[in-house]
């Protein structure tokens, strides 16, 4: 990434910030989806792992166990709900 920044770029400083940020961007992109992958699937698969925690809940009653699977179920959940009021 810092890399990007340092190539040279020729013309009137407007025009090379421009293309700097054109490239930090682009470089951005490509190490987010390296580092964190898809994370809508992470998502979704998080609350289909909640959801089947509840369901079990219902049919078999709490426990101790599923409380806190559900507990630990919930924070990713939570997490991206917390994310998405703040991207509105």
């Amino acid at each position: 990434i810092a890399d990007s920044w340092l190539e040279n770029v020729v013309g009137c400083p407007m025009y090379v910030l421009n293309t700097k940020l054109q490239r930090l961007k682009d470089k951005l992109k490509v190490w987010n989806k390296d580092a964190f992958g898809n994370v809508h699937a992470y998502v979704t698969d998080a609350e289909k792992n909640l959801q089947q925690i509840q369901a079990q809940i219902q049919t078999d009653g709490i426990t101790d166990s599923l409380m806190e699977m559900e507990k630990a179920a919930q924070w990713p959940v939570a997490c991206v709900g917390s994310d998405s009021k703040f991207s509105q």
